[in-house]
């Protein structure tokens, strides 16, 4: 029997540093069309690694809700 370790290799989104479009849309649950609109309106930073390469920083994605975050 595998223990929790090796069933799921890749670290939990929370402790990884930059993301993938993908994951970025994983960690706000939401899709990775909306992400992508995000970033072309200007409102999510990305790490550019190469023209089609986008990486998105776990910080970036924390000041983003922070910015987005209504108090009632």
């Amino acid at each position: 029997m595998q223990d929790a370790t090796q069933a799921n290799p890749t670290p939990a989104l929370d402790s990884r540093a930059i993301l993938s479009i993908g994951e970025a849309a994983e960690y706000l649950g939401v899709s990775r069309r909306f992400i992508e609109l995000e970033v072309q309106r200007g409102h999510l930073a990305v790490v550019r690694l190469s023209t089609r390469c986008l990486r998105i920083r776990r910080s970036a994605l924390e000041t983003y809700l922070t910015a987005r975050t209504a108090t009632a």
